[in-house]
């Protein structure tokens, strides 16, 4: 399984699209053949403090080639910095990075006794296997086992951002 050119082009064309937006490079296209704007979309995301008693995680993870990065953020209802943790991974594909960090965050509440989650993933079918009782793929099976035992012991919301 390689690389989709068009997505490359796009994830690039969108970096390029921030540049423009948010450093105020309004020249940067220009000497740029084939890059048409009007393809471009650019949303901006605003992190909103969760409700007091929940706990919001952030989590995200980077695969590449069987090696992940994982990671995510804990905070509270005045915004303070809890815990955020990062580990490196061996894994089959994205998505198995996906769950991975989402165990790992609820399994380090749990240890906390944070029984009060706000979850938000870069996920949807993620977020979908959790909430509805779809099959998941072979190769995530025993993490999302592990996941719907955590969350039984907890309130959780779980989102896609």
């Amino acid at each position: 399984m390689g690389i989709n050119p068009d997505s490359v082009v796009c994830n690039y064309q969108a970096y390029l699209q921030k540049l423009i937006s948010w450093k105020k490079f309004p020249e940067i296209l220009k000497n740029l053949p084939n890059i048409e704007l009007k393809q471009l979309k650019v949303i901006k995301v605003n992190w909103e403090k969760p409700p007091y008693p929940f706990i919001k995680i952030n989590t995200d993870g980077s695969f590449t080639n069987k090696k992940a990065g994982i990671g995510g953020i804990f905070r509270d209802h005045s915004n303070k910095v809890l815990l955020y943790f990062k580990a490196p991974y061996i894994v089959f594909d994205d998505l198995e990075t996906k769950a991975i960090v989402i165990y790992w965050a609820l399994k380090f509440a749990m240890e906390i006794q944070w029984n009060w989650i706000i979850a938000e993933v870069d996920s949807s079918l993620l977020v979908d296997l959790i909430t509805e009782n779809l099959s998941p793929p072979w190769h995530i099976i025993q993490w999302m086992h592990k996941i719907k035992k955590l969350i039984s012991e907890i309130k959780l919301q779980i989102s896609f951002v």
